[in-house]
């Protein structure tokens, strides 16, 4: 590979595209020369392999993931408010049962969480006519407001690589501008989206 030179598409589930989608500013980055784009570029050596990476933000793109997340979060709460619900008609047989079911029905919420979680502690009769003592659930729903955080940062965003380090060749616009071009011919070929797909750059 280190005769071709390529542009590819990084995997935000990598580390350090993970990092550099959080952690750039939005008044950081530079405005691309194509309207609605604006980006931030960085050099780094990963798998051995010095490259360019281009963190672009696509204005149109971010309108329409933060309108999906905005959805997502809406149908999250509806969901859990009724699951909720059930939660604290449910009796168990002690309080770090209780607990435990709360803790996992929390973690397991996306975009929420439990918050003021109590367990109330009663007696009630059994078929036998025995007293027994059980536990009762009481929690409210909140937002989870450093998740959505996180979503809101990552909209709109995606992260094109190059090992073209001589920006005289392939200015930051130019990776842009080829990967656009690239998507153009790549819609017939589902395949070529894989991120892990490396395409050869030519140049004029």
């Amino acid at each position: 590979m280190s005769s071709i030179k390529w542009l590819s598409r990084v995997p935000l589930s990598l580390k350090k595209a993970k990092e550099l989608v959080d952690n750039v500013l939005e008044k950081k980055l530079n405005q691309s020369s194509i309207e609605g784009y604006s980006w931030k570029e960085q050099v780094i050596t990963y798998g051995e392999i010095k490259q360019r990476w281009l963190l672009v933000e696509s204005q149109k793109r971010k309108e329409s993931d933060l309108k999906k997340l905005s959805e997502r979060i809406e149908k999250e709460k509806e969901k859990a408010e009724q699951n909720i619900k059930s939660l604290m008609k449910d009796k168990f047989t002690s309080m770090s049962a209780a607990m435990e079911v709360a803790n996992r029905f929390s973690k397991n919420l996306k975009y929420h969480q439990l918050t003021n979680i109590q367990v109330q502690k009663f007696e009630e009769k059994n078929k036998k006519k025995q007293i027994e003592i059980k536990y009762k659930i009481t929690t409210s729903l909140e937002i989870h407001q450093d998740k959505v955080d996180e979503k809101t940062r990552r909209a709109g965003r995606f992260i094109l690589a190059t090992n073209e380090l001589k920006e005289s060749l392939l200015s930051s616009d130019d990776i842009l501008i080829k990967y656009k071009e690239q998507q153009s011919v790549e819609r017939g070929f589902g395949f070529l989206k894989d991120p892990l797909f490396f395409a050869p750059l030519r140049f004029s």
